[in-house]
């Protein structure tokens, strides 16, 4: 290779190591650092007990959880009693849930991880909502797909947005929301 190669060669490699640094650094400076790590729902692990609803939404699909003095009920079902232990699972798993790291801000991508609007008939994402006796609301997410990586390495980990905010996260557990409860 001539000398005069292999300076354009270098110069290109500096370009594109230079180009690399700053489009990491914009992608990083897009989103609040102090989030990192942080749990989606810090207050919910003090309130599981206070649980009295669960809904979950995806398409025209509601299901509602009913906590009652029997255990657990489908209040679609006329309360029929409903898997009590998935329920507690789901629970933890979003008490639990920590935000790992900061994905897409654009609408137009939410469909590729999985959330999108979940009342829409084609939509993949479903909406969890967490209620009090009183009818407040504990936690609200819309989760959308399961991230494989997670799955395989650790206890799990899906891409998630919180309602009426842009940022979509991957975040940590085994936030599973399945229509078998």
């Amino acid at each position: 290779m001539s000398r005069k190669a292999l300076s354009y060669l270098a110069i290109c490699t500096v370009i594109a190591v230079v180009a690399a640094i700053w489009a990491v650094h914009q992608e990083w400076s897009r989103w609040d650092s102090n989030q990192y790590g942080t749990k989606l729902f810090p207050e919910l692990a003090s309130k599981l007990d206070d649980v009295a609803r669960v809904r979950l939404r995806h398409g025209n699909t509601t299901i509602t959880l009913d906590r009652t003095a029997k255990g657990w009920a489908v209040h679609e079902a006329d309360d029929y009693p409903a898997h009590a232990n998935a329920i507690q699972e789901l629970l933890y798993a979003l008490s639990e849930s920590r935000r790992l790291e900061p994905k897409t801000q654009e609408a137009k991508k939410y469909a590729k991880l999985e959330l999108d609007d979940p009342t829409q008939p084609k939509s993949k994402a479903k909406r969890i909502d967490v209620f009090d006796k009183n009818g407040n609301t504990l936690a609200s997410l819309i989760l959308g797909k399961d991230n494989i990586l997670l799955q395989t390495i650790s206890d799990g980990g899906a891409y998630v947005r919180l309602p009426g905010q842009k940022q979509t996260w991957l975040a940590s557990g085994n936030l599973v929301a399945s229509d078998d409860f």
